[in-house]
């Protein structure tokens, strides 16, 4: 501590300080240290996992009774092959769930509480890859990750709100979605990624595509990446007629021998009612911050609206003053990306059922990638403080006063 007291200038022979009467002394006070944000980093798994060992419920649920009823007859007639396993059910093919499930009913029988936890490790995966597509973003920016950023991460890849995905066995689907996702971002990340990344990529893309119906979105939303790399035109060429050529292979597979599911709401139900569709959409994306269907569903929809909001102040400041910084932060478009194509083929097939019907906790897993895309983005244009935007829009854009706080800090240490 300085001998003139705790408000004194510490001097600019350090380039990484900067004078306390920047930071009130109230946030130093009362700042958690870094060692006590990455205990806190094990908080959400280990309260998603107290939870489901407490509250889960060992009896098949739901589509399970209608999936394994189909598979095991299959089984048990010795007819079963690769078909069975991506039988299209509704409008998925469920390849993991089927893979997964069966293996767990060889070694545990039909005890739900192994798949349970089962869906607890993918989910704990792909956090990892998130993790780690995070602070190789932050290492191409120069800077030095986060706490903060792993610790909302965490929070909300074993978040509560995506019950249904922790406790039905199916629904690991939604996991090893985004577990292929953040793997494949990785794989693409960087100015010269090795060719045979692009290989792997491709075959994580053909697994991640046979489980939900977006999965086949893994194509679009990795695409770009090829075209940011500094690799040569030539090869850019030659990678991208090899990617859209097995993502048509794929496409054709998914949808060979494919029926409308005749319970379910025609497509056009949407289209003759956009402002149902536009709802039932903007509540999507709000759903992994509010869920309650019961009175809370219009905070969704305007949660998601500002979610959107958000994003577009973010990409016009990036865009106008930091492309450099856009084209590292690609990977974490290709997510959002992912989340709004999620929630707008969601939109158009279940708009007719209700705007609360958005809700469903098997939708926070996809929809959640906007919001978690979105801090390193957000974190990354305050850092830029918004010379992108118009002049208008930078008073509403300006981060708020513990924001800034933070970001002091931060350089403190």
């Amino acid at each position: 501590m300085c001998s003139t007291g705790p408000t004194c200038s510490i001097t600019s022979n350090n380039p990484k300080r900067i004078d306390s009467h920047k930071v009130p002394m109230t946030s130093t006070l009362f700042r958690p240290s870094t060692k006590v944000l990455r205990i806190l980093c094990f908080l959400p798994p280990a309260l998603a996992m107290v939870a489901v060992a407490v509250y889960g419920v060992d009896v098949l649920r739901w589509d399970e009774w209608m999936v394994w009823i189909n598979f095991l007859d299959r089984l048990d007639s010795g007819s079963v092959s690769i078909s069975s396993f991506i039988a299209q059910q509704n409008e998925q093919r469920l390849l993991f769930a089927r893979v997964l499930g069966y293996l767990h009913m060889v070694l545990f029988d039909l005890n739900r509480f192994p798949e349970f936890f089962t869906n607890l490790a993918l989910a704990g995966m792909a956090f990892a890859g998130l993790s780690l597509l995070y602070a190789r973003t932050e290492a191409s920016l120069g800077r030095k990750p986060s706490v903060l950023v792993y610790l909302a991460l965490s929070a909300f890849s074993f978040s509560l709100l995506q019950w249904d995905g922790f406790t039905q066995g199916i629904n690991n689907v939604l996991f090893v979605m985004a577990l292929f996702l953040a793997w494949g971002l990785i794989l693409l990340q960087g100015e010269k990624p090795h060719p045979l990344r692009y290989g792997l990529a491709m075959l994580i893309g053909v697994l991640a595509s046979f489980n939900f119906a977006n999965g086949l979105f893994y194509w679009f939303v990795l695409f770009p990446l090829i075209w940011t790399t500094k690799r040569s035109k030539r090869f850019k060429l030659l990678a991208s007629g090899m990617w859209l050529a097995v993502a048509a292979v794929v496409w054709a597979l998914y949808f060979t021998d494919y029926v409308k599911p005749p319970h379910h709401p025609a497509l056009t139900d949407a289209l003759f009612k956009p402002h149902m569709m536009v709802g039932y959409f903007l509540t999507y994306l709000g759903g992994p911050i509010s869920s309650d269907k019961a009175t809370l569903w219009p905070l969704a929809t305007l949660i998601g609206a500002l979610g959107l909001a958000s994003w577009s102040l973010c990409l016009i400041s990036l865009y106008r003053s930091k492309r450099n910084a856009l084209r590292i932060l690609a990977p974490w478009l290709a997510l959002a990306a992912f989340g709004v194509l999620s929630g707008m083929s969601t939109s158009l097939g279940r708009a007719a059922l209700g705007l609360t019907q958005a809700l469903e906790s098997r939708y926070v897993t996809s929809g959640g990638l906007l919001w978690i895309s979105l801090i390193p983005v957000a974190l990354t244009t305050w850092r830029e403080d918004f010379t992108g935007l118009p002049g208008a829009l930078k008073p509403l854009a300006r981060p708020l006063p513990w924001a800034e706080e933070t970001s002091a800090m931060a350089r403190l240490d």
